[in-house]
């Protein structure tokens, strides 16, 4: 089945804007960008990554905000094949999803920094 999403970019314009004009959707919660975190997702059930997701915000943030629900609609329920309409500044763009979730903590527009 086919889901369509509303999903704002507008945190850390500087980065989401161009990322999105390389085809990234981005969502932010760079304290999450830990490869255990997506790892954990993949190997636990729902419930299981639902539990692990809250106390992680708890762990991180010592709270539970509404805002989490975004970060878990993406990693959770965006799949491929879905469209995401993503506001901007007087206009919107209607986008595809074609892959999962990945973190890209040192990719910058589509390159790959060395360290």
């Amino acid at each position: 089945m086919t889901n369509y999403w509303l999903h704002r970019i507008s945190h850390e314009a500087q980065l989401s804007y161009p990322l999105l004009k390389e085809n990234w959707l981005s969502i932010g919660f760079s304290d999450f960008a830990f490869p255990d975190f997506l790892k954990q997702k993949d190997n636990l059930g729902r419930n299981e990554w639902g539990d692990y997701f809250e106390k992680q915000f708890k762990e991180l943030w010592g709270c539970l905000p509404r805002s989490r629900y975004s970060l878990w609609y993406f990693l959770t329920d965006m799949k491929p094949g879905d469209y995401v309409l993503v506001p901007g500044n007087g206009v919107f763009s209607v986008f595809k999803i074609r892959g999962r979730a990945e973190i890209i903590g040192e990719r910058r527009f589509g390159r790959h920094q060395n360290n």
